[in-house]
């Protein structure tokens, strides 16, 4: 639990130092989804566009909304460019293809193929994912030893490239798709000293627009609810992304957060909608019911954390 709290910290110090360039990007698209959601076709398209032009590098996610939005209003061409956009950044269409894309758009969208990336760097990255999936692809059970020293050395190797370039490298060094690959490394590391220092450049660099808000996040809940000290244990997670799914109520459930009073506070300082819309948004049935949790899991989830939440309302710090 001790190295738990040391990545709370890590996050704490992280969330005064951060540069505001994304954030109101990020309160755009999400209001444009809620539009959509709406159907307020022609209202969110005009958000996506003044968004768009607000950063450098928009987000693939955002592109691929903006282009199911543009085909909901039955402008095709819109709908192609945005899909183009997105390929251009390295976002693989394909990874996300779906039926309704399929219906709308018909072979179109397969035959545009994401720019490739290519440099040493990305090289590198790439090595690290495949080391990171080794083991876990096959008799995990039986290698997961071996699969932990490599999870321990791709978070040394990740540390010494952010120590020679000043960040972790993001959507503009690696595409949207291999920088969303490199955030799944950080939830298979179990927390320490050195993985506390990359939480608050990672979690700086979300705001500043490198990686995806929902992807990063969902990670570092991964790691903050689970119990190192006790395997198959729940803690609380932070920002409420990371979910789990209950086959005897064929639902999906947040994992229980440590302040779900300042919830959304929190979520909205690194870029994500609320948790409301979150839920509202979510493809498959999602809830958040720690009833639910408990009553299906009354041995791995961990009713009353030993720890209070580490930030309030106003952000302060609260004595541990």
């Amino acid at each position: 639990m001790k190295k738990t709290i040391l990545l709370l910290l890590a996050l704490y110090l992280a969330l005064p130092a951060f540069t505001q360039s994304y954030l109101p990007y990020y309160e755009l698209v999400n209001k444009a989804e809620m539009l959509t959601f709406k159907g307020k076709l022609r209202q969110a398209d005009k958000l996506y566009k003044r968004a768009f032009k607000m950063v450098d590098t928009p987000h693939g996610w955002n592109l691929r909304e903006a282009a199911r939005n543009a085909a909901k209003m039955k402008d095709t061409s819109l709908a192609q460019q945005y899909y183009q956009y997105a390929a251009a950044l390295g976002f693989d269409l394909n990874r996300l293809f779906t039926r309704e894309d399929s219906l709308n758009l018909g072979s179109r969208i397969a035959q545009i193929k994401p720019h490739e990336y290519s440099s040493p760097l990305c090289a590198t990255v790439d090595s690290l994912c495949r080391l990171d999936q080794l083991y876990r692809k096959k008799d995990y059970d039986n290698n997961w030893k071996k699969q932990n020293i490599i999870d321990s050395t791709n978070i040394v190797k990740i540390y010494e490239i952010r120590s020679k370039l000043g960040k972790i490298p993001g959507i503009k060094e690696l595409g949207y798709s291999r920088a969303d690959r490199l955030t799944t490394i950080f939830c298979h590391t179990q927390p320490n000293q050195l993985f506390d220092s990359l939480t608050t450049f990672l979690l700086r660099q979300v705001v500043k627009g490198d990686f995806n808000p929902k992807s990063a996040t969902s990670s570092l809940d991964k790691i903050a609810s689970c119990d190192a000290d006790r395997p198959y244990v729940f803690t609380r997670a932070i920002f409420g992304t990371a979910l789990s799914f209950s086959s005897k109520e064929n639902v999906f459930w947040v994992i229980p957060v440590r302040n779900y009073k300042c919830l959304n506070k929190l979520r909205q300082s690194v870029g994500l909608p609320t948790l409301e819309q979150q839920l509202l948004l979510s493809e498959d049935k999602t809830v958040y019911d720690e009833e639910l949790v408990r009553r299906n899991y009354p041995k791995m989830f961990m009713e009353n954390p030993p720890r209070k939440p580490f930030i309030d309302c106003d952000g302060k710090w609260m004595e541990l």
